[in-house]
């Protein structure tokens, strides 16, 4: 049976809720309207096969946790301050002993774990936003026929 990544997205989207860090809200994929507020979004990204045995695929699945702020709000220094503050603070909480909420998570990829500031538009307003990339090591998510 294929490898369902529900519980390790939703596990991540209410430990965000739960933190009180994202008066903007908390989504399981992109917003599809400008958060009017520190916001975040819980997005699966690249899934790789890393090991192969016996018919079933091993590897790693990204999770990416994406931080939303408009990037006009005054101050600018300021921003970028909370913004990284954020973002160790979170890397912090994941690395940590976190429980990703699926047995067939094996553990983080230390060496893998990323954050990325950038920007987006959506709806026309400007975000500065970040992309923790949370790679995860996980058992048996695909299977072979022969």
């Amino acid at each position: 049976m294929a490898f369902d990544p529900k519980a390790i997205l939703q596990k991540a989207h209410s430990f965000l809720s739960a933190s009180n860090r994202f008066p903007g809200g908390v989504t399981i994929g992109e917003p599809k309207a400008p958060p009017g507020d520190w916001a975040a979004a819980v997005i699966l990204g690249p899934i790789q096969v890393t090991e192969v045995s016996l018919g079933t695929a091993s590897g790693v699945i990204t999770i990416v946790v994406r931080t939303y702020q408009n990037a006009l709000v005054e101050p600018i220094g300021d921003r970028e301050w909370t913004l990284g503050r954020l973002i160790f603070e979170l890397l912090e909480d994941f690395c940590g002993d976190f429980d990703f909420g699926d047995t067939s998570v094996r553990n983080l990829v230390p060496l893998g774990v990323s954050a990325t500031p950038g920007y987006q538009e959506i709806g026309g307003i400007l975000f500065r936003v970040s992309d923790i990339a949370l790679p995860l090591m996980v058992n048996d998510f695909a299977t072979f026929t022969q």
